[in-house]
């Protein structure tokens, strides 16, 4: 049996030397008895060809296939200037034609440090205020290793939660609205507009905080602004827009007594009738409704509101189109109810279109859903702690 000796790099050799009296020749990390080397030399065409004489044959291998590339390499989804200490988060990496990657970071980081597969998840966390340096080698024989790096900011201010209550304000209104916020790694928070918040020269807002003000003869939608600045000096911001609604009509009742009203555009992102299709999972209380207010404004289309069981969630729902919030007496082309596993909804119409839930124009309506039937909040069929269902529009014409 011949020894095959394995070479990826050229030598520089260019005649026919004796080689008796040299001890060993290495090639790619191997060695063979220099007496057994009878020639070495190249062709025209830039072949290398080494002749050996005994159990030896020594053959070339040539690299297949594009250099270690890497694919993907980031900690939080990217989001690396929101990272709380002390929480676990997602180090993600896929790599291309690599054998194996290797991890380190400055300043050290537990679990990140170390041999890796070429593609894979670590859950790391940060522990002190640093500005963390991960970095990724993915290596392949003879090939140049690829090498990417990220940044952590860990500690920085972030803010957790910030919302104004209620988001929806009747016109003309004196209305008293509740702020509540919080936020990780924050020295200290202001609040705008001013007025009414407070007053940004001279009072700081604590990091995390509730805080009630009224509004007197709300005529404008008011936008809110919570900034929170880090021991850096950075400064990070959230905002929140309190709505306006036209106020019910004089004969506004429900039947089923108060739930939850939220704008047609915080849940669906855009103004009624859009989205052209889209579903959207909202909560509803146990015993009682939610309703997604909207204005017809000069619409002329059709479309359809559709009502899907919503996964953890089982029991009939009832929903209607009305010009009241929690009214579900309601004209049967505007109602529907929908039990376990399954989906319908309302078709609606500012056209006058026959068999539709007629709509009028500039006109504010209600969508309800509820899981009780309409009147006795005891009747509800949702038996779990959170009752949620989905929602979905249809309207092909949306543009």
């Amino acid at each position: 049996m011949r020894l095959a000796i394995k070479y990826v790099l050229f030598l520089a050799f260019v005649s026919s030397p004796a080689f008796a009296q040299i001890k060993d020749v290495w090639i790619d990390n191997s060695s063979i008895p220099g007496n057994v080397v009878n020639n070495v030399y190249l062709t025209t065409d830039g072949e290398l060809h080494i002749e050996t004489s005994g159990d030896y044959e020594i053959v070339a291998v040539t690299s297949t296939g594009a250099d270690p590339s890497i694919d993907r390499f980031n900690v939080n989804n990217g989001a690396t200037n929101s990272i709380l200490l002390n929480q676990a988060y997602t180090v993600r990496w896929d790599s291309s034609n690599a054998d194996s990657c290797t991890a380190s970071s400055q300043p050290a980081l537990s679990g990140w440090n170390g041999a890796l597969s070429p593609d894979g998840t670590r859950s790391v966390t940060f522990t002190s205020r640093e500005d963390y340096v991960l970095d990724l080698t993915c290596s392949r024989s003879g090939l140049p290793d690829a090498v990417r790096t990220v940044t952590v900011m860990a500690g920085r201010a972030v803010i957790t939660r910030f919302n104004v209550s209620p988001a929806i304000v009747d016109r003309g209104a004196n209305q008293t609205l509740t702020l509540d916020w919080a936020s990780s790694d924050a020295e200290f928070c202001w609040g705008e507009p001013d007025p009414p918040w407070v007053d940004s020269d001279d009072t700081q807002l604590a990091t995390t905080g509730t805080q009630n003000i009224t509004v007197y003869d709300f005529n404008a939608p008011i936008t809110f602004t919570l900034h929170c600045t880090g021991y850096r000096g950075e400064e990070t911001t959230k905002t929140f827009e309190v709505a306006v609604k036209e106020p019910r009509v004089a004969d506004c009742t429900s039947t089923l007594g108060a739930g939850s009203e939220v704008s047609w555009d915080q849940v669906f992102r855009l103004d009624w009738p859009g989205p052209k299709s889209e579903q959207v999972t909202v909560r509803v209380p146990r015993t009682s409704y939610v309703s997604l207010e909207f204005n017809t404004g000069q619409i002329n289309d059709t479309g359809k509101l559709i009502n899907i069981e919503a996964a953890g969630t089982e029991g009939t729902r009832l929903g209607a189109l009305s010009r009241c919030p929690g009214d579900f007496d309601v004209e049967p082309e505007c109602r529907f109810e929908t039990h376990t596993y399954a989906g319908t909804g309302i078709l609606w119409a500012t056209t006058g279109a026959a068999g539709y839930c007629q709509l009028e124009k500039d006109t504010t309506y209600y969508w309800n859903t509820t899981f009780t039937d309409g009147v006795n909040p005891l009747s509800t069929e949702c038996t779990g702690t959170y009752c949620f269902t989905t929602v979905r529009v249809w309207n092909s014409d949306y543009q």
